[in-house]
């Protein structure tokens, strides 16, 4: 069973890893960085207008796409951790996100974004609270 958990862990991370840094063409030519919170999202919305199918394509992704990259995101750490304390969970959470948008910024790969952050721990959280709410409903039945 041990070697199952560490197969989750190592397959949620290494595509984690592919879809920030390798999925589509993102290379950029400058280090591009968003450091106000909800301004790309709010630009995304209403100056680009969402116009064309693609456009609202780009949008829905990049919100739920963030969201979703990180709901399943406490239960892998919780594979891996022992003390599953809601808090470090949390941090660790919040850490990787960082060290995501860095690495992109480093690389010239995709925008070191805050809002992808933000959006990273909407999914965190909202993944911790299914674990909790699934936990609780095992021990119940």
């Amino acid at each position: 069973m041990k070697w199952l958990k560490i197969l989750s862990a190592v397959s949620y991370v290494g595509l984690l890893i592919y879809v920030v840094l390798f999925a589509g063409k993102r290379s950029l030519e400058t280090r591009l960085i968003n450091y106000i919170p909800f301004q790309s999202t709010y630009n995304y919305y209403f100056t680009l207008g969402l116009n064309s199918r693609r456009e609202v394509y780009y949008f829905i992704a990049n919100v739920l796409g963030n969201v979703i990259l990180f709901l399943p995101l406490p239960a892998i750490i919780s594979l891996v951790i022992t003390h599953k304390i809601k808090y470090n969970i949390l941090l660790v959470s919040l850490c990787l996100s960082v060290f995501i948008e860095i690495t992109q910024y480093i690389f010239k790969v995709g925008v070191a974004d805050i809002d992808d952050v933000l959006l990273n721990m909407v999914g965190a959280v909202l993944g911790l609270l299914f674990n909790r709410r699934s936990a609780d409903h095992r021990q119940m039945g």
